[in-house]
């Protein structure tokens, strides 16, 4: 085996070890209300991502929800801002969805993500 082989090898074992798939649900457009993502089961012990934003001067209001086997829904975080980037730590068998929420008649622009787990 020649030097370029073992390089390709050991740069292949790399990439195998290193990589994950992440489950990604999301909301975006305008809204004049709430608008929520659809539910994630975390992948690792490190918890779930939220990852929002909104291009506008006014502030949304980011939450979390748990929701158990029997669909109880939970509040897990709730945060208000221009911007979000939280990571909620898992509780096994719950799943997580994320909800920006805005207060007023006018429509406001936003971004809204929940990941299985946290992507720097």
């Amino acid at each position: 085996m020649n030097l370029s082989s073992k390089l390709f090898a050991l740069a292949s074992f790399f990439v195998a070890t290193n990589a994950w798939a992440v489950d990604q649900q999301r909301s975006f457009g305008s809204m004049t209300g709430s608008a929520c993502t659809g539910n994630v089961v975390p992948e690792t012990s490190g918890g779930v991502q939220i990852f929002g934003f909104t291009n506008a001067a006014r502030r949304i209001t980011w939450e979390v929800y748990s929701v158990d086997e029997f669909g109880t829904v939970a509040l897990e975080l709730r945060q208000s801002g221009r911007s979000i980037d939280e990571t909620v730590s898992p509780v096994d068998g719950l799943e997580y969805f994320a909800c920006a929420v805005k207060t007023g008649t006018t429509g406001q622009d936003f971004d809204v993500s929940i990941n299985s787990q946290a992507i720097e």
